[in-house]
């Protein structure tokens, strides 16, 4: 085999483990989300190779991105990756959400944007190549901010309109062109919640797999202003406190992120 990021599917050995990914979920078996490397029989005809994802559990794991015909071909359950983070306790969760990252930058790249040709895999590099302009593809990192607004003992917490779950949370944006993460957090609240913060400043990061994020994390001091809510990205928002809290959803995988450590952060400085 060689020391490519991609992998034919005739050169994978009998050690090797797969993940299945197909229009954004995990193609998983009553065994769990690892396939053994005889499934690489069912995927004869699949016209992409595979690509190495890192080692889970001392075995060397591929994905492979799936057509119609060869998911439809194959026993299986569809699961996303947000539900298998949340629902499911399979072994290997934590890897095949992280790995749902360069799965999805691989699924929707097939083709070139500049050009429309079908892209190749590089031979060196983790990355497409376009055959005909020459373009190269990374996988795609999206930075994020997101914040948890303080004023005293009270800290801002907003409602999702978008959100599958109805719960109470941080504020949260995508970074613009040109702006510093610290901008966009000013930003973000003042068109999510109609009111100005300051003293910006930073606390963690995480990467974000839903679909390739990365969150960094911040907390900031009330300014001025009522809150506003947009009513588009932001259903409600409200202050709360320590012995106010809006009541979190019980899911069966309990999920480690930047807002729930704001959040306790917080609460462990105003007990």
């Amino acid at each position: 085999m060689s020391d490519s990021h991609f992998v034919q599917l005739d050169d994978i050995p009998n050690h090797f483990s797969l993940l299945l990914f197909y229009q954004g979920r995990f193609l998983c078996s009553a065994d769990g989300l690892f396939w053994d490397a005889s499934i690489g029989v069912q995927l004869k005809g699949l016209n992409f190779p595979l690509l190495r994802l890192g080692e889970h559990e001392g075995r060397e794991c591929l994905g492979a991105v799936l057509d119609e015909t060869h998911a439809s071909n194959i026993a299986c359950e569809q699961i996303s990756a947000r539900r298998l983070l949340t629902e499911i306790a399979y072994a290997g969760v934590d890897f095949a959400t992280s790995a749902n990252q360069l799965l999805h930058w691989l699924e929707h790249h097939k083709f070139c944007g500049l050009c429309g040709e079908k892209n190749t895999f590089h031979p060196q590099e983790r990355a497409l190549r376009c055959p005909r302009c020459e373009l190269n593809v990374y996988p795609r990192i999206n930075p994020c901010v997101i914040v948890l607004v303080t004023k005293g003992d009270k800290m801002l917490l907003a409602r999702n309109a978008q959100s599958k779950f109805p719960f109470f949370s941080c504020l949260a944006g995508f970074m613009e062109v040109g702006e510093t993460p610290e901008q966009t957090v000013a930003r973000e609240v003042r068109e999510e919640v109609g009111i100005e913060v300051d003293n910006i400043r930073y606390f963690k990061s995480q990467s974000w797999p839903f679909p390739s994020q990365l969150m960094i994390g911040f907390f900031a001091d009330y300014v001025s202003g009522d809150i506003c809510v947009d009513g588009v990205e932001i259903a409600e928002a409200h202050w709360f406190d320590k012995d106010n809290r809006p009541e979190r959803p019980k899911l069966n995988r309990p999920i480690k992120s930047v807002a729930s450590d704001l959040v306790s952060h917080f609460l462990s400085q105003h007990n």
